[in-house]
Order: structure tokens, then C-alpha cells, then sequence
């Protein structure tokens, strides 16, 4: 015999028609990551809170956009005081780290940390953790108190988170119930029984109002301690805004430092792509003018052989110059020269 389901219904023959309540935000967890905070919470001493970072992604469908919860991530180097949980610069490096290495495809999408036996709520500080560090509309806070068996999710809604009136684990829908004690208890539990507001004995009688005043006195140790704690948190969540507007200043001055450093570079890159360009055309000025030194020492190589030709041809010429214009060999033979003057012939 087969089991009816919703998901049974034939989609085809039905009219498309927009939901009259809305379609509400919706927050998935996958087993993995569900198990792993759960895990770190039931591992944590019990008056200890606990907590990490919570990644995935956004996506949408047909209904409009929801939370795909995949892993977690557990926060390290983290700082309780007075059941508080703080994350320390420390805590975000190791938890990137963590990120970058095992889920780069990723990115951080909420938080999740433990509130043993104080029940499925966000105080005011995990309120400023998560308008500070997780503003995103998508961003998502998971609640967990492992001494009670609860747990809740915590999405914007009208600009404050407030709890979800559902998500899902793994294929597993739940609601905001799973944010409430049960009901459900022994029957013994259940049973009222009638105590006397009063003791009847004067000696019990006089014990009670001493308890009750200790009792009061306490309450008022109790009234000033939550004051000054208060006050104190109040003190360092001021502070913390302070520093954190103070880093933002930093880190928009650091980016303005960073766009004219690389300015200046751009800059230096085209001076180099110049100089590159123009080295490259001095040297090929160099090679064109070696190559007409080399064509002018040729042709001073060839006048030189043609003014050597020609100067021989010159000596050549001269020398037939020299026997042209020689006297004719005479017939007479030479006579012999006399040691004695000869005499002067007068001219007539």
C-alpha cells in the first residue's frame, strides 16, 4: 500500500497563481554542517558559550531567495566573560584562513554560537556582533542550547533580527517550535502542591523572614553586579564601535594610499614601455648608421685603389714624358777631357 504525499500532486494541470501570504525567507542547513555545531556545542564545557562562522551561499527559485548552509567553520581564540561570547581578531584570522583553504568556492554567510541553559534568544551584544559583522540581509544567526535540546534561527526582518518561522535540515522541514522547551514532562512534575506562605512555628517563623531578608540582600548584591557588568559592556561596546569606525577611516585612507600608489606605477610602466621603445629605435639607428660606415669605408677603400691605380698610371706616363723629351744619342765620340785649361773662344 503506497503512502499519500504533497508531493504527489500533479503540477501540470494547475493554474500559476501568487501565493496570498508571501513566500517567507528560507534557511537551509546540510547534514554536515547541522551535526558539527551540535558537536562543538555538546564538546564545550556547560557553562561555557561557544561558537564559529557559518558559509555558503544565496540562491533563488521559483519562491524568491533562501540560505544554503554547508559547513562550519568552529571559531578558535574566542573570549567568554560573564557567558558572553566575544570573537578576537585572532579568532576572524583563523576562521579565513580556515575558509580560504577548505571552501574557497564559499563565503561567510552567518554565525552560530551556544547559549547553555539560557534558552534560544539573541542579548544585546550578540545583537551588535550581528548588525556589525554580519549586516548582509542574507546573513543568518543559529542559536543552540545543548543543556536544553534547542535551537533557532535568526533572520532581518524589518530591520532587526528576529527568529525564523521555519528551515530546513538536510530534507528535514522544521519550525520556531524547536526554539521552545517542551510541555511535556513526568506526570510528578505536573502535580501543585499546597505549601503554607507562611511557617507556623514563631522560631520557623523568625528563620523565614531572616532568609528572606538574606534573601533580598542577595538580590540586591545580584541587582548591582548585573549593573556594573552592564555598564561595563556597554563601555566596551562603545569602545569597539569607536574602533571599528577608527579602522574603517584607516582601511578608506589606505585605499585612497593604495589607488595613487598605483597611479604612480601606471605611470612608471609607461616611462619604461618609452624607454624600452626607444632604446629599441636608437638601436636600430645604430645598426643603419654602422651600415653606412661600412658602405662609406668601402667606397674609401675603392678611391684608394683607384688613386693608387691612377698615381701608377700617372708614374708611368711622366716616365714616357722623360724619354720623349730625352736629346738624341750624339755620333761623335766623346772626347777625352784635358787636365789643361782650354782657351776662351771671343765672341765676335
Amino acid at each position: 500500500m503506497s503512502s499519500t504525499d504533497t508531493s504527489q500532486i500533479d503540477l501540470n494541470p494547475l493554474e500559476v497563481r501568487q501565493f496570498p501570504g508571501g513566500e517567507p525567507y528560507r534557511v537551509h542547513i546540510s547534514r554536515n554542517a547541522y551535526d558539527a555545531v551540535w558537536n562543538h556545542a555538546r564538546e564545550a564545557p556547560p557553562n561555557q558559550e561557544v561558537g564559529g562562522i557559518l558559509v555558503g551561499d544565496v540562491y533563488r527559485d521559483a519562491r524568491g531567495p533562501y540560505l544554503d548552509v554547508q559547513a562550519a567553520i568552529v571559531a578558535e581564540h574566542t573570549r567568554n566573560e560573564d557567558t558572553q561570547l566575544t570573537f578576537t581578531p585572532e579568532s576572524w584570522i583563523q576562521v579565513n584562513e580556515v575558509k580560504d583553504a577548505s571552501y574557497p568556492g564559499m563565503r561567510i554567510v552567518g554565525w552560530y554560537h551556544t547559549h547553555p541553559r539560557f534558552g534560544i534568544f539573541l542579548s544585546d551584544r550578540d545583537r551588535f556582533i550581528q548588525s556589525t559583522s554580519f549586516s548582509q540581509p542574507w546573513a543568518t544567526a543559529l542559536v543552540v542550547d545543548p543543556v536544553q535540546d534547542l535551537e533557532g534561527f535568526f533572520v532581518w526582518q524589518d530591520g532587526e533580527p528576529k527568529l525564523a518561522q521555519e528551515y530546513w535540515v538536510g530534507t528535514e522541514r522544521r519550525d520556531k517550535s524547536m526554539a521552545r522547551p517542551s510541555e511535556d514532562g513526568p506526570a510528578e512534575e505536573k502535580e501543585v502542591q499546597t505549601v503554607p506562605l507562611l511557617p507556623t512555628s514563631p522560631v520557623s517563623r523568625a528563620a523565614f523572614i531572616f532568609t528572606v531578608a538574606l534573601a533580598v540582600l542577595a538580590l540586591c548584591g545580584l541587582f548591582v553586579i548585573v549593573y556594573l557588568s552592564e555598564s561595563r559592556h556597554a563601555s566596551v561596546e562603545m569602545l569597539m564601535r569607536d574602533q571599528l569606525s577608527g579602522q574603517r577611516d584607516l582601511l578608506g585612507a589606505q585605499e585612497q594610499e593604495l589607488g595613487r600608489q598605483q597611479q604612480g606605477l601606471a605611470i612608471c610602466i609607461q616611462q619604461l614601455q618609452d624607454l624600452q621603445t626607444s632604446l629599441k629605435q636608437l638601436g636600430n639607428g645604430q645598426a643603419a648608421a654602422r651600415q653606412q660606415i661600412q658602405i662609406v669605408q668601402g667606397n674609401l677603400q675603392y678611391l684608394s685603389q683607384q688613386a693608387a691605380a691612377l698615381q701608377q698610371a700617372v708614374a708611368q706616363q711622366q716616365q714616357v714624358i722623360d724619354r720623349l723629351g730625352a736629346p738624341p744619342p750624339s755620333s761623335e765620340k766623346p772626347q777625352p777631357k784635358s787636365d789643361k785649361p782650354q782657351p776662351k773662344q771671343e765672341k765676335k
